[in-house]
């Protein structure tokens, strides 16, 4: 299947209630190679930053102790940085085998789509044959080239992909899916074009991204196929919408919001008052200057609007800037997080739901909002 363009963004169907459950996670990242570890380590504020020994930042004055010119990042393999491809289908398959480890068997042989989120064309263009050849070996037995798709979106091509299977499950094409995303951003290729834009985190640049690597998934699939093999739902997609921004990071024009803007009225309008509580935000916010001003105006349009705890929670600070993974880490923390109710404290009663925001450097806007299976209700406020 022909990858997914930013240009076709705007012309998605989006779904407000798609009934999709969440039956599996898989999540490999610089503080844990499990979903498990990894999400109680970032609840811990646990972080693991390297000095990154292949790449320097020049500084025209100087430095006074040479080490600050080296950039910090979050690697999670060793070995060599700049073999990306090599990197990204390691850490492909180290989530897959987190997700097979708890998610039960699929052999009921219900046609299952693998989704594969990766970097954007900005960043690396992969014609279908080689994003096929990022998936593991055995895994590929599985899953012949008709039975995948690629969303080459960078931060946005996981949520693209569930509102893509959202609209497939509610049509009846198609009963469930495995959607995961990799990304490595430690190698010198990406680093001297984050530093030429100005956006790494440096000595000299404290408002910039710390690159990091990682790799997740998650399984959707309708509720009457997860009972039918007794698979435990972890929570439920309740709606998903995704727009395009024209006035994106790479624009080089400063952000107005309108695009996360929408998608977020989107999700509201299920509401009779167009309201949205929620126990938490889960944003892919970076350090970035621009993404940081674009969710301040998102706060001053629909802050009024977004009702319950919304504690804002950015996995970045504790693995860096995931890229193409970035989502699937974030749906693994809300899931988590609502499972062991600590997004809330213990005197509130929690929503039973969280919303996840992505936003990618070409454009690509769109949310998730996960709503816990312990809390089964209906969006009302």
């Amino acid at each position: 299947m022909k990858p997914v363009k930013p240009e076709d963004v705007c012309h998605r169907k989006n779904v407000n209630k798609p009934e999709l459950c969440i039956t599996g996670l898989g999540l490999a990242c610089s503080v844990g190679h499990d979903h498990k570890t990894a999400c109680a380590s970032m609840r811990a504020e646990f972080t693991r930053p390297e000095k990154l020994t292949h790449f320097y930042a020049e500084n025209p004055e100087g430095y006074e102790d040479p080490d600050d010119g080296l950039v910090t990042g979050h690697p999670v393999l060793q070995g060599d940085a700049d073999d990306r491809l090599t990197r990204m289908s390691v850490l492909l398959a180290m989530a897959l085998d987190d997700l097979w480890s708890e998610a039960g068997g699929m052999d009921d042989r219900v046609d299952t789509l693998f989704c594969l989120a990766l970097p954007g064309p900005e960043r690396l263009s992969l014609d279908d044959t080689a994003m096929y050849r990022l998936i593991p070996e055995p895994l590929r037995e599985m899953f012949p080239m008709d039975m995948c798709r690629f969303y080459p979106n960078g931060h946005l091509g996981m949520i693209l992909a569930a509102n893509d299977m959202a609209v497939a499950m509610e049509t009846g094409v198609l009963s469930r899916a495995i959607i995961a995303g990799t990304d490595s951003l430690v190698g010198f290729d990406d680093l001297v074009r984050f530093e030429r834009q100005n956006r790494l985190k440096t000595f000299v640049n404290s408002d910039g991204l710390m690159p990091g690597e990682a790799a997740s998934a998650f399984i959707l699939e309708t509720r009457s196929v997860a009972d039918a093999r007794n698979a435990e739902i972890l929570a439920c997609i309740k709606g998903v919408a995704t727009a395009m921004e024209v006035r994106h990071l790479l624009s080089g024009l400063p952000p107005v919001g309108s695009a996360l803007a929408s998608v977020i009225g989107m999700i509201m309008k299920q509401s009779a008052t167009e309201e949205l509580a929620v126990d938490a935000v889960i944003a892919d916010l970076n350090g970035e200057l621009y993404r940081f001003e674009e969710w301040a105006l998102i706060q001053s349009r629909l802050g009024n609007r977004i009702t319950g705890e919304k504690n804002l929670i950015c996995p970045a600070r504790f693995i860096g800037d995931t890229g193409a993974a970035s989502p699937g880490a974030a749906v693994a923390v809300a899931v988590r997080g609502m499972a062991l109710d600590y997004l809330v404290h213990e005197t509130d009663e929690p929503e039973g739901k969280v919303l996840v925001v992505s936003c990618s450097d070409t454009g690509e806007r769109g949310v998730l909002l996960i709503e816990n299976v312990k809390y089964p209700q209906e969006l009302t406020g």
